[in-house]
């Protein structure tokens, strides 16, 4: 009888252990070799020369990212970034339910992920997946926008943001809060001390429209790229193409 219940115990525990989604610092994936600043809170910084084709735990740093080439991180999840070149950005927190992470090895399966992230200077575009309980956070310049389920391209100057959206952004300047959802393929200007409150949209010129609609292209054609597997107990990103 007492080994029927210990058996019962481990089997119970066992359940309950596989049941539970373990939640954890995501992983990032870089297409190319790029320079990566590690920020701890404490102001230590450590610069990193990540190596393309590798998977890195985000950790509890902030993660500064340099590219001197077109650059795409795949972000375990389904979430890409892809920066121009000469652009300067950072990972400011990045944590993921991963549902089988004690698993044998095999393709992960992903829940809720929480993404915040910075944008200093030039071009970066987004895809993000659409997920309820979910959301990425990205700032730049004075405003900080909310994004869920769509490309997104970002080009932030010295003087204003302009972004170029295809999903769910909800705007965020101060205080202030304006639901763009509905704005589907919408360009809008922040400038720099200045509180938009109108829906006026300004078309970006000729060159600035033409890189965002390569690098959307570029973000859709990739999102495939690389799959995330569960191999003892860690994430390992493969280039699946």
């Amino acid at each position: 009888m007492k080994k029927l219940i210990i058996l019962l115990t481990l089997t119970l525990s066992i359940i309950l252990s596989n049941a539970q989604p373990t939640y954890t610092n995501g992983f990032i994936y870089p297409d190319m070799p790029v320079i990566c600043h590690l920020i701890s809170p404490h102001g230590g910084t450590l610069t990193n020369n990540l190596e393309a084709g590798t998977s890195y735990m985000a950790g509890n740093a902030l993660l500064e990212f340099t590219p001197t080439n077109l650059t795409t991180l795949y972000l375990s999840g389904g979430i890409t970034i892809i920066a121009n070149p000469n652009s300067k950005f950072s990972i400011d927190i990045f944590e993921q339910e991963i549902l089988n992470l004690s698993d044998t090895p095999r393709k992960a399966k992903f829940g809720n992920y929480n993404l915040a992230v910075t944008i200093t200077e030039g071009v970066v575009a987004l895809s993000s997946i659409t997920n309820e309980y979910s959301a990425i956070s990205l700032s730049a310049q004075e405003s900080a926008f909310q994004l869920s389920g769509g490309t997104f391209v970002f080009d932030v100057s010295t003087n204003g943001i302009v972004s170029y959206a295809n999903g769910n952004c909800k705007r965020i300047f101060g205080t202030i809060k304006s639901d763009n959802s509905n704005k589907k393929g919408a360009e809008l200007l922040i400038q720099r001390g200045y509180q938009l409150t109108t829906t006026e949209t300004i078309q970006p010129n000729s060159s600035q429209m033409t890189l965002y609609n390569d690098l959307l292209v570029a973000l859709n054609n990739d999102r495939t790229n690389v799959d995330f597997f569960v191999i003892q107990g860690k994430l390992i990103g493969i280039w699946s193409k």
